[in-house]
């Protein structure tokens, strides 16, 4: 086998593992949302994370909320974005589990994963597997 086609086949199963991957954050985050409380939370701080060496800055934001039974609750969201996806003060909506409040997200960045897999899968799928299927077999003449 070539160094080429040996390269499509990994790119092949790598774009199968990052779709699996996907599949299982998608169930992992539907039975979160099928769990979870909803509230309204605020923007409070906008984190700015430096990289040495890389641009740009990516910012996370810092939400506080009131659980249902009145504890309040603040934690930085997961997702990173450049530029600042919201402004200080920014009303979101957001998903805790009742049992584990601190374990909340941000509900409009619930997803990303699973989009982020799911594209990088397809990508990688339709890379590899159409670069292969048009790759002529050892010893075949088109």
């Amino acid at each position: 086998m070539t160094r080429a086609r040996r390269s499509l086949f990994i790119s092949l199963a790598l774009g199968v593992c990052l779709l699996l991957a996907a599949v299982a954050k998608w169930i992992e985050m539907r039975n979160f949302v099928d769990r979870a409380e909803h509230a309204q939370g605020t923007v409070v701080e906008m984190l700015a994370t430096f990289s040495p060496g890389s641009e740009p800055t990516s910012y996370t934001a810092v939400i506080r909320f009131t659980t249902r039974s009145g504890r309040v609750v603040t934690f930085e969201d997961p997702f990173r974005s450049s530029p600042a996806q919201f402004e200080v003060g920014e009303r979101v909506e957001v998903l805790y589990p009742a049992d584990d409040p601190a374990a909340a997200r941000n509900s409009g960045s619930l997803w990303s994963p699973v989009l982020l897999l799911g594209v990088g899968g397809v990508v990688f799928v339709v890379l590899g597997g159409g670069l292969l299927l048009r790759w002529p077999a050892r010893g075949s003449r088109r």
